[in-house]
């Protein structure tokens, strides 16, 4: 889950995220906000705040669609190094050829 992501389903924007994780006194509401928007039991890290309306869960969860977005992403990253490397070996035999052209 991204920054943003996180910011939007806990119901802050990014900006407000920054301010809040510099706090060092962030009020427990807030946290819960956080905790609830990632679908996950902060009370694992701040043992000492109470247990009213948590959500109770062993690992955070990704958000549905995530996998299918994350999948996306990856397959375009694949896409533009294979056009990279297809790239850099038509400029590698395009320089051998000038070098040997050359005589060098």
């Amino acid at each position: 889950m991204s920054i943003l992501a996180l910011a939007k389903a806990a119901g802050y924007n990014q900006s407000t995220f920054y301010r809040h994780i510099e706090k060092e006194d962030l009020p427990y509401h807030i946290i819960k906000r956080y905790g609830r928007a990632m679908e996950y039991d902060l009370r694992t890290v701040f043992p000492e705040m109470d247990d009213s309306d948590v959500i109770v869960r062993d690992k955070p969860q990704a958000p549905y669609g995530l996998k299918k977005q994350s999948q996306e992403v990856q397959d375009e990253v694949n896409f533009w190094k294979e056009k990279y490397y297809t790239l850099l070996e038509l400029h590698n035999k395009l320089l051998r050829e000038k070098l040997e052209s050359a005589g060098l």
